[in-house]
């Protein structure tokens, strides 16, 4: 995968982390789901830059323990 584009799907990353913020500390629905998007972006730039390592690794451990938080939130 070119620099370009692992930095877009970063940029977008950290943007959708961000606005997950908020909503996280207000254990508000809609920050899960920002936290949730993010992973499934993060694990499309895995499987687009053939890291299969990282998409099982980290992808992986991310949505297992945002499904464990899931009753947290609202």
């Amino acid at each position: 995968m070119s620099f370009g584009l692992g930095l877009v799907f970063t940029a977008i990353t950290v943007v959708m982390e961000a606005l997950a913020i908020p909503g996280l500390f207000k254990r508000a629905m809609t920050g899960w789901r920002w936290l949730y998007w993010a992973a499934l972006v993060s694990g499309v730039q895995s499987i687009v830059s053939f890291n299969l390592g990282g998409l099982i690794i980290g992808t992986g451990i991310s949505l297992y323990f945002l499904f464990q938080i899931k009753s947290y939130y609202k």
